[in-house]
């Protein structure tokens, strides 16, 4: 019988039948029921441990973790070691997100009983949450060694290898947790992109798509799988996915620069260009983007265009040779050869071989 056990043994009748009818508030999920009767029983006796172990639980579900803690600090401060009740002050610490408080009742808790398996679970959950994945994986890995692990920690041990990017050994994981009938579409999402840094792109295609039946429609979920669709050589899915990345998020400039750089494949510069100016309304010295349109302005045979956008790109990235390289190319085309030598020279001093060629070839 534990300390919390006894402790109902105490008390007169009265107490009793208010103790007990908090107790079928609480089983009935009435809480705010619950919380008077045992406010009452307390005011009655108020050194009854159990009807102040129950207060906190109560005062826990109405999320008053303040509260909770309060009577549990009195509970642990009489004496009582108690594994629950180190628990459950350690999720409220957690709920408050004081997550250094939450684990050092946690390590209380197991330090009374070592197979507690919700203190564990609540420990590796903290542990997370402080992206201590190392520890994660420790505590995960002695409780397979002991065959205690519980299915909820295959996931968590999934999810602590994801952020170490160990990515074969996250998959593995992933995989486990979903046999054991476990993870939601940021679990199948987490998992295609793991194969996806794997270059396993046509498993990760099926996780993205489950994740996708799932309910995840977020602008993320379609940008990775355009990815996915692009290394496959499907620029058309890729490309209609990052259409469907910028309905949801019209403010992402990256989606519209990729977007933007599967046009220039699929030769359409036109609707390349409009995406690439989208990107340069909502990020105005992106260089790249002028660059790139530079590029299709020249091969449109706009000379003058492509000259001025390698203009705005330098000017805000000056010593990029490559933009210097081309920029002289077309001062070149331009007859400008003074501008031409001057924009390879640099690029050359820059250490650009291509540039010093021409500077021989064409300059004097």
């Amino acid at each position: 019988m534990t300390d919390i056990n006894k402790a109902i043994e105490s008390g007169s009748n009265e107490v009793h039948a208010v103790i007990l009818s908090g107790h079928i508030k609480y089983d009935l999920k009435d809480n705010s029921g619950a919380l008077s009767e045992f406010n009452k029983a307390l005011d009655m006796d108020p050194d009854n441990i159990q009807v102040r172990t129950m207060r906190g639980n109560t005062r826990f579900r109405l999320q008053d973790y303040r509260g909770a803690i309060e009577d549990f600090d009195i509970v642990i401060n009489k004496g009582v070691k108690d594994s629950q009740v180190y628990n459950n002050r350690g999720k409220a610490w957690q709920m408050l997100e004081h997550y250094k408080e939450a684990l050092a009742d946690y390590d209380k808790a197991l330090a009374i009983d070592a197979t507690y398996g919700k203190a564990l679970e609540n420990r590796i959950q903290v542990k997370l949450l402080l992206k201590d994945n190392k520890g994660v994986i420790e505590d995960i890995s002695k409780l397979e060694k002991q065959k205690l692990v519980t299915d909820n920690l295959l996931l968590f041990k999934a999810e602590a290898y994801f952020a170490l990017e160990e990515y074969a050994l996250a998959a593995a994981y992933y995989e486990k947790s979903f046999i054991k009938g476990l993870g939601d579409f940021n679990a199948y999402f987490n998992k295609g992109k793991c194969y996806a840094a794997l270059k396993e792109y046509r498993e990760a295609l099926v996780d993205f798509d489950k994740s996708l039946q799932m309910g995840n429609k977020t602008s993320k979920l379609y940008t990775e799988r355009a990815r996915v669709h692009i290394e496959l050589g499907n620029v058309k899915g890729g490309t209609e996915d990052l259409s469907k990345a910028i309905e949801i998020d019209p403010g992402n400039f990256n989606s519209y620069f990729n977007r933007a750089l599967l046009k220039e494949q699929l030769e359409d510069y036109d609707g390349a260009i409009i995406d690439y100016n989208k990107v340069l309304q909502l990020n105005p010295e992106d260089a790249l983007a002028y660059y790139n349109v530079a590029n299709m302005k020249q091969a449109l045979g706009d000379l003058e265009a492509a000259k001025y956008n390698l203009d705005k790109a330098l000017s805000f990235d000056l010593k990029n040779i490559t933009f210097l390289r081309g920029r002289g190319n077309i001062n070149y085309q331009l007859k400008n050869t003074e501008g031409a030598c001057t924009d390879w020279k640099l690029a050359g001093s820059l250490g650009d071989k291509k540039s010093d060629f021409y500077l021989k070839q064409y300059c004097k």
